[in-house]
């Protein structure tokens, strides 16, 4: 992993399943923040030289990504890998999903739109634009290693703060 020695505090904003994005907990319906699914703004793209810790400016797609406590690995919609090249991280020809094998990691890397830190990972494919749901990444504990949930009770605001670790898998 190549990234920042900075912790950064990122939002985490709430879209329904109908894709819009709730514009406050405070205000909203009461069951659509019940429904809604925790999401930061992320970039993604690859580039080598991010890969290998390179400093310079990147063009990237600025995505909504799921955080999903559930999940070991980040998904990462087709279209944005075929977009980017994103090649066959070593060693990630045959990953197990599950239980099921069959799958491939790629490489890829996320841009902290907070400070433009870069995070580069092993993704894998998956649809995830298929639904009404503008979600094309799903972080999974693969990302939220790096994180702590930080929860502000009085405005019911969510945030991550992203902090990287070596030890981390």
């Amino acid at each position: 992993m190549s990234g920042t020695d900075a912790e950064i505090v990122i939002p985490v904003f709430h879209i329904t399943l109908a894709g819009e994005l709730l514009s406050s907990p405070l205000t909203a319906d009461p069951l659509d923040f019940i429904k809604a699914e925790p999401c930061i703004n992320i970039g993604f793209f690859y580039d080598s030289d991010a890969f290998n810790g390179v400093k310079k400016r990147y063009h990237f797609d600025r995505c909504w990504a799921l955080l999903d406590t559930g999940a070991d690995t980040i998904f990462v919609d087709y279209s944005l890998i075929q977009k980017y090249e994103c090649p066959i991280a070593d060693g990630g020809q045959n990953m197990t999903i599950n239980a099921q094998p069959g799958h491939t990691a790629h490489k890829g890397c996320f841009m902290l739109l907070q400070n433009n830190s870069v995070i580069s990972l092993w993704v894998q494919g998956s649809n995830l634009l298929t639904d009404k749901r503008p979600i094309a990444i799903i972080l999974g504990r693969r990302f939220l290693q790096f994180c702590t949930l930080l929860y502000d009770g009085h405005h019911q605001a969510i945030s991550l703060k992203y902090s990287p670790r070596a030890n981390a898998y």
